[in-house]
């Protein structure tokens, strides 16, 4: 396990989000997610803190249309803890009293390193949607296609954003465009973050002052 820290401040002209959200290289078919949205106002500092271990798997009562434009998944109708060995595996099923999970708890799967994710047959088309959680907050999202089996293998980095970025939104490109990356090196677990007057941003393992 381990504690990672970002300490944000907002020197810029203007209040708004400071968004941080994660990106996986090897799964493309899985949509970021405003991991974390603070409001933070001109001159103050915000602080995000997570567990890299922490995963889990989640499902909402909301869909993701191909326009993907202003979707936000704020409803987690529920967290299954999950890690990528022992519980790693789980369905998303559904009865008269809506969705569930079965197995719950998350059983182990069939590849270890990798979170899998199977949809029942009987999900009704662009009813719902699944998600990877880390601390607790969904990080990633897709639709959840019925009768079928998705995978989360992660290889992650961390991105940290400004604007108005509702918690838990598909991430847009014009935010994803104005990202700053935020590598931890090694040993290395808290980080600063820093949106200059000129919304430029600079990142760094000290303190910055403007």
């Amino acid at each position: 396990m381990a504690l990672y820290k970002v300490i944000f401040t907002n020197n810029s002209s203007v209040p708004g989000d400071a968004c941080l959200f994660q990106k996986n290289s090897k799964q493309d078919s899985w949509e970021s997610l405003a991991w974390f949205s603070y409001v933070t106002n001109i001159g103050v500092s915000n602080t995000f803190n997570w567990d890299d271990t922490s995963y889990g798997f989640m499902w909402s009562a909301e869909s993701i249309p191909a326009t993907k434009s202003l979707i936000s998944l704020r409803t987690a109708n529920q967290v299954l803890s999950a890690n990528l060995t022992t519980e790693n595996f789980t369905e998303l099923k559904m009865n008269d009293y809506g969705y569930y999970f079965d197995p719950n708890p998350a059983t182990q799967g069939t590849s270890s390193g990798t979170l899998t994710y199977a949809v029942n047959i009987n999900i009704p088309t662009n009813s719902a949607s699944i998600g990877i959680t880390m601390s607790n907050n969904p990080a990633f999202g897709m639709t959840a296609n019925p009768n079928t089996t998705s995978q989360f293998t992660p290889d992650i980095s961390y991105w940290i954003t400004f604007g108005n970025i509702p918690q838990s939104a598909v991430m847009e490109s014009l935010w994803i465009e104005s990202a700053a990356e935020i590598i931890f090196p090694a040993n290395i677990y808290t980080m600063y973050a820093n949106l200059s007057s000129q919304n430029i941003w600079t990142i760094s393992q000290t303190p910055i002052n403007e």
